[in-house]
C-alpha cells in the first residue's frame, strides 16, 4: 500500500513539475475570484442582518427556530482574536428577531 501512495506521490510530482497543473490552477483562481466578487455583491448586508432576516424566514416559514450555540462562538471568538465576528453577528441578529417575533 506504501509503494502505491509513493507512485501516486511520484506521479503528481513528476507532472506537476512540468507544468501540468498551472493552468487547472490560474482557472481555479480565477473562479474563485469571480464567485467571491459575486457573491460580495450579493451580499451587502450587514451579519446581524442576514441573522435576522433568517430568523424572519424560519418563523414565517413555520420552521423550528435554530438553536445556535452563542455563548461557545463567543468563548471561540475571543480564543481565535475575534476571527468569529461574522458567526458572532449573525447569531445575535437571529437572536433579536426571534426574542421579537415571539413577543408579538
Amino acid at each position: 500500500m506504501f509503494e502505491e501512495f509513493k507512485e501516486l506521490h511520484n506521479y503528481v510530482k513528476k507532472n506537476y513539475e512540468r507544468g501540468k497543473y498551472q493552468n487547472t490552477a490560474n482557472q481555479s483562481q480565477e473562479q474563485w475570484s469571480n464567485d467571491t466578487d459575486t457573491k460580495q455583491s450579493k451580499t451587502d448586508q450587514s451579519d446581524y442582518q442576514m441573522g435576522y432576516d433568517q430568523a424572519a424566514k424560519d418563523f414565517k416559514e413555520h420552521q423550528a427556530f435554530r438553536q445556535y450555540p452563542q455563548k461557545t462562538v463567543m468563548l471561540g471568538n475571543q480564543l481565535t482574536n475575534y476571527q468569529m465576528t461574522e458567526v458572532v453577528d449573525f447569531i445575535k441578529g437571529y437572536q433579536a428577531a426571534k426574542s421579537e417575533l415571539l413577543e408579538k
